[in-house]
């Protein structure tokens, strides 16, 4: 497969885009994609650190600023290298549905999105945010057809921090080692604010390790700074800030992309939005009590930043907050959309017992459109019913078991439930909307069913299916079971031992 990402970076846009991108390059390395970068020349631009990285970068030159003059230029560019991608990845805010449905022309579209603030052509929609309305802010932007990966459970991090996250535990009492990061670039001066401020509050107890953008206008001030006190150590350059962040107590830092990387090693941390985009994520991550959000750049001072640490420096750390923030990611979102844009019928699956953590996600498949539609009960189910059932379903290990088929990277494929009938089990099943008509709908029921005959021996099991179903008519045929009855528009399949 080959990948074709348009995403830019520069002094002014910053290097979100890249640097995700580059995250999920670097992994569908390993499923043999092979991703060439298009990318604008501009100061400040990441061109280099791509090539470096082994990535093909070709500049990206349009004759002007429309969306529809850049896809041009892209076809022509495509045309003229022969790159013949398999799929396109788009992460740019000035590129929406129109340059989507121009370039869909060549081959499918994804799409990274953070702002829902235009419409997309896409096929695929990726926006790993948390805000208020996250799951429904898409519903009039996006075709009915389009996949949606909606929230921090798709947040593209380095695998350091899945790889990590083993290791981090809740923090709880003082505070001996902080992060000061405000990402790539700091247009507003915070690092130094940040920093004179952790210098009023801070005792020399505690240390700080600050990260510094490689090119930053009073890095001579900030470094002064830093040399005069032997608590400070600066960083610059690196690749991931994984193993900071697991040995930090608490954090300070922007309010974008980096948040997901605190929340997956349970860092507390005080945040400064330093765009607009980042106050609606702010907003629901403050309301959720994972951070603690001070507000727009423009409109902090040092002593609001004084009270705020002082604050954290005095009380200590209630260890229910960093627990509450290892809840949201998990570190895993980059092996989910890997497989979204990979799995096929040959993928490793693997059949786990569901765990209170999948409950959302479950809920999700569930109420997705066409899982409804060919339920029995076609019915919307709410949240809270769901949960109690969910709760329930946990609780029962006698007569109910449920399995969660994902990949060997982690990546949840779907759910069978085994519900006991009497001296039979009914097989209930679903697989994630993302994951349809990729032939893995039999392989994940097969994979249920033997970790399922582990603790059963030789138990007889049936599945009801509709009529008008003929996609799962086939899975239940094509896994060895046979036709036992029709009743109405439902068909009963049986077997007893699958092999």
């Amino acid at each position: 497969m080959k990948l074709l990402i348009r995403a830019d970076a520069s002094a002014t846009i910053g290097s979100g885009h890249i640097v995700r991108c580059m995250t999920l390059a670097r992994a569908l390395l390993a499923s043999g994609v092979e991703s060439t970068f298009v990318c604008k020349p501009a100061t400040g631009d990441l061109n280099g650190l791509i090539q470096d990285q082994g990535f093909v970068v070709h500049r990206h030159r349009p004759p002007n600023e429309t969306s529809i003059g850049d896809a041009q230029a892209l076809f022509e560019l495509i045309e003229q290298e022969g790159l013949q991608p398999d799929r396109i990845l788009v992460d740019h805010y000035g590129l929406g549905g129109d340059w989507e449905e121009l370039l869909e022309r060549v081959c499918p579209v994804m799409a990274i999105d953070d702002t829902a603030e235009r419409n997309h052509a896409a096929d695929i929609l990726l926006d790993q945010n948390l805000v208020a309305n996250y799951q429904t802010r898409y519903d009039t932007l996006t075709n009915p057809s389009c996949h949606r990966l909606l929230g921090p459970e798709y947040a593209l991090l380095q695998p350091e921090y899945a790889a990590l996250r083993p290791q981090a535990k809740a923090r709880e009492g003082p505070v001996r080692r902080i992060l000061l990061y405000f990402g790539a670039t700091d247009n507003h001066g915070l690092n130094e604010l940040a920093l004179r401020a952790l210098l009023h509050t801070c005792s020399d107890q505690v240390q700080i390790d600050l990260v510094l953008p490689q090119s930053i206008a009073d890095q001579s001030r900030i470094l002064a700074l830093a040399s005069d006190s032997p608590t400070i150590r600066c960083h610059s350059g690196l690749r991931s800030l994984a193993h900071l962040y697991l040995h930090a107590d608490f954090a300070i830092g922007a309010a974008g992309s980096s948040s997901w990387e605190r929340l997956c090693l349970g860092v507390p941390s005080i945040a400064i939005s330093v765009a607009d985009n980042q106050i609606p994520i702010a907003e629901e991550l403050h309301a959720r009590g994972l951070l603690n959000w001070l507000g727009q750049a423009n409109a902090i001072d040092e002593a609001t930043l004084r009270v705020a640490i002082a604050k954290v420096v005095k009380e200590g750390l209630d260890p229910a907050w960093s627990k509450n923030c290892m809840t949201v990611v998990d570190g895993r979102g980059t092996a989910r959309v890997c497989a979204v844009l990979t799995a096929e019928r040959e993928v490793a699956i693997v059949a786990r017992l569901a765990t209170p953590m999948d409950e959302a996600r479950i809920l999700r498949w569930a109420n997705d459109v066409e899982t409804r539609r060919n339920a029995l009960s076609t019915r919307q189910i709410g949240a809270q019913e769901h949960s109690s059932w969910f709760g329930r379903i946990l609780a029962d290990q006698a007569t109910v078991r449920m399995f969660v088929l994902e990949t060997d990277g982690g990546a949840e494929l779907g759910q069978v439930r085994f519900q006991r009938q009497e001296s039979r089990w009914e097989i209930h099943y679903g697989l994630a909307p993302e994951f349809r008509g990729r032939h893995l709908a039999a392989k994940c029921l097969t994979a249920a069913i033997q970790a399922f005959r582990l603790e059963r021996a030789n138990p007889v099991l049936f599945g009801q299916v509709k009529a008008t179903n003929p996609r799962s008519i086939r899975v239940f045929e094509s896994i060895g079971f046979t036709r036992a009855r029709v009743n109405g528009d439902v068909i009963e399949y049986v077997s007893s031992l699958i092999h």
